[in-house]
């Protein structure tokens, strides 16, 4: 495939950390999505479901590890 320009995205719809995006292309990608003649020439228009982090958090093994190991001991 060759390499994609981005022009635009839009979220259609979202509800919590799901989004359904809709991106716009510059020129044609048939394994993409949908191709349109727009504003610069033709566009491939992709349609896809997303679901984004609400919050992340990290463990850290040696906490974990001591943890597992004082719960063994009691």
């Amino acid at each position: 495939m060759s390499e994609r320009e981005l022009l635009d995205e839009q979220v259609i719809c979202q509800s919590g950390s799901w989004q359904r995006v809709r991106r716009w292309w510059k020129g044609i990608h048939p394994e993409v999505g949908t191709i349109v003649q727009g504003w610069s020439g033709w566009e491939t228009v992709e349609e896809r479901d997303r679901v984004r982090a609400v919050s992340t958090f990290v463990v850290h093994a040696t906490l974990a590890h001591e943890q597992t190991a004082a719960a063994r001991a009691a």
